[in-house]
């Protein structure tokens, strides 16, 4: 399964939660209530429901300006329920074509706008944004954040008594873990929506899904006694409905249950419906499943072009959809069909393929298999060429062609001792430039804490000498000026002690700066909280969020993440000329993840002073075996950095 399979459940689940409207008579007539309507409030609700039209008829572009009508008298109405539902449809409109970015940002503007709201109304749009965010999750690829967002939204949709919704978001988890890999989670969440699917007054198209899902995961568990046991419930529940997308998923999934249990033929009448069905019901993920089937049902029988054919259907899929996974299986499988049918070229071919996209761990196996498949393609070769020779001249003696023979065995030989050599040099190296790597880490490490330590005693000198000791001028100063009589002295002393007032507070700033004192004392959160007080004081508005940040680490690294996030400010104030920042700091098992945003001018590289602060920024993420990702907001001129560091 793909992500894309999960993105069209959660939006399938986002559809079926609202009210199905007809056809385009539909949008004329609400375009029509729009025009005759005075109230604010009834003229955004309309607008909500012609977004669920233009939605479900693929007009996005219509959409768009449907929501950039709405926006604004959401925000005349002063009510921060219409506000919350006018984004909250903002995150729907950009959910369905998969725009990361946007869907994030009127998702989380729709919950802040919700935040205090209580209603069953108010916590159906909160439900709702979160499921844009689960979709925005899932296209990036971020499953496990996806569906914690989905297991969370359980509770929310609980309290207002919502089955059909509850049990729709179960089969999205339960089809999430799946795509994770962890198919006993995925079974625990199953057992819950079968469960409320069998329960009496459950839609027969909530149980189809329902029970076609269960099979999805049993297929993966090879439970394959409770698959057919979903699939035939999920049978009885597509004939009552007649007519429905879900046809093919059954029948897919039925393929693989017969190929699974030895009935190769019933597989694959199975999977030809699926494929017939699939031109009136077009999903991918089911063309995978019903491909597969035929695939393991034709092998069983012998037939391997058939099921060449079929692999090399499901590779060509697999390459049109980025979809990596099924692009080395398939390849695998048209190798090894290819070698069964003496195709010793197509398999050679294809396996190349395999292994040029395999994990490095296989690297060393994989290559060995790619060689064998190359010479039995050059002894083939010699051979036929021998044959049209011994054609040609029958007379040829006996000894001459075992000579050629043994030629070819010692080329063979001399073959595979050079890739042996090859790859021991390629081996010394790597581990030659590991160690040097390792080095310089090592180095970097010690600069960075000697660098630490000094600022650290610098600080702690300024503060408690420096600072102390002008302090005390000051004061003095003051005590003098006030014994002296009105007059320019006095004037002249009292204006050199506001400059001393100045001067003091600054080193207390270079201080700060240097060492802060709120993380040796606070910790980083609110170490990293001061300096985002610091950005709203110099007029810019902040949004900030931290995840897990109680959880403690080395302080030596906590001051490296500091100076990080303090050079990205500095970076912002100094150079983007933005007015809002968004700054997120995530603790994620060993990992930590910053993002922060701004709506500036952008990020100009050819800047020095800038480029020198990247190199420091760049310097200690290294530091950390981290990963920084800096590029443009889409749709705007602001700047997105995102940071990925080990803190374990």
């Amino acid at each position: 399964m793909t992500i894309k399979s999960v993105l069209q459940a959660i939006l399938g689940l986002m559809l079926c939660t609202s009210p199905v409207l007809a056809q385009q008579n539909v949008a004329d007539s609400l375009k029509a209530a729009y025009g005759q309507e005075k109230s604010d409030t009834a003229k955004v609700t309309i607008l909500g429901k012609l977004i669920r039209e233009e939605i479900k008829t693929g007009q996005i572009a219509k959409a768009k300006a449907t929501l950039h009508a709405m926006l604004p008298l959401a925000d005349k109405t002063g009510n921060n329920l219409y506000k919350g539902s006018a984004y909250q449809f903002g995150s729907y409109v950009y959910a369905s074509e998969a725009n990361t970015d946007s869907i994030l940002f009127y998702a989380n503007k729709a919950l802040a706008f919700l935040e205090h709201e209580t209603s069953a109304r108010a916590i159906r749009l909160k439900v709702m944004s979160n499921n844009n965010i689960a979709v925005a999750y899932s296209t990036s690829g971020n499953m496990k954040s996806s569906m914690e967002v989905l297991i969370n939204n359980l509770p929310l949709i609980k309290s207002i008594g919502d089955d059909n919704l509850y049990q729709a978001t179960l089969s999205n988890i339960s089809t999430g873990f799946v795509m994770m890999g962890d198919y006993e989670k995925a079974y625990r969440y199953m057992l819950q929506d079968v469960g409320l699917a069998d329960k009496p007054g459950t839609s027969p198209s909530n149980q189809a899904y329902a029970f076609i899902n269960a099979a999805v995961v049993c297929d993966n568990l090879k439970k394959f006694d409770e698959q057919k046991l979903y699939l035939d419930k999920a049978r009885h529940a597509l004939d009552q409905i007649g007519e429905s997308p879900l046809w093919p998923r059954y029948y897919a999934f039925q393929a693989s249950y017969y190929a699974n249990i030895g009935q190769p033929a019933r597989a694959i009448a199975d999977a030809n419906k699926t494929i017939n069905l699939l031109k009136k019901y077009p999903e991918r993920s089911n063309m995978y499943m019903a491909l597969q089937a035929i695939c393991a049902a034709e092998y069983s029988l012998k037939n391997y072009k058939n099921a060449r054919d079929a692999a090399l259907k499901e590779h060509q899929m697999a390459i049109e959809d980025n979809y990596t996974e099924r692009i080395i299986v398939s390849a695998a499988n048209i190798a090894d069909y290819s070698s069964r049918l003496s195709d010793y070229r197509t398999a050679f071919l294809y396996m190349k393929k395999y292994n040029e996209i395999k994990d490095s761990v296989q690297l060393q196996e994989n290559t060995q298999k790619i060689n064998e498949l190359e010479a039995l393609l050059r002894t083939s070769q010699k051979e036929e060429k021998i044959a049209r020779l011994e054609l040609d001249k029958r007379r040829t003696s006996q000894q001459i062609s075992n000579q050629r023979f043994t030629n070819i065995l010692l080329g063979v030989t001399c073959l595979l001792l050079l890739i042996i050599l090859g790859w021991g040099y390629l081996f010394f190296r790597n581990n030659k430039r590991a160690a040097a790597q390792k080095e310089k880490l090592k180095i970097a490490e010690t600069m960075l804490h000697a660098q630490e330590t000094e600022r650290e005693r610098i600080a702690r000198d300024l503060h408690d000498g420096l600072v102390g000791t002008l302090s005390g001028i000051k004061i003095n100063l003051g005590i003098i000026a006030n014994n002296l009589e009105e007059g320019d002295v006095r004037n002249g002393i009292a204006h050199s002690t506001i400059q001393l007032g100045t001067s003091i507070q600054e080193l207390r700033n270079i201080a700060h700066n240097m060492m802060p004192e709120m993380l040796l004392k606070l910790g980083l959160e609110a170490a990293l909280k001061d300096l985002c007080h610091l950005l709203e004081s110099a007029g810019l508005s902040v949004q900030n969020e931290f995840i897990n940040l109680d959880q403690n680490f080395e302080v030596e690294k906590q001051v490296i993440i500091y100076r990080i996030v303090q050079e990205l400010f500095s970076n912002i104030l100094k150079h983007a000329q933005a007015t809002a920042v968004f700054f997120q700091c995530a603790r994620q098992s060993d990992m930590l993840l910053i993002t922060v945003e701004d709506d500036g001018v952008g990020l100009q590289l050819n800047n020095q002073k800038a480029g020198i602060g990247l190199r420091n920024i760049r310097s200690r993420v290294h530091y950390l075996n981290g990963s920084i990702d800096i590029s443009p907001i889409k749709g705007s001129n602001g700047t997105s950095v995102n940071i990925q560091l080990h803190v374990a």
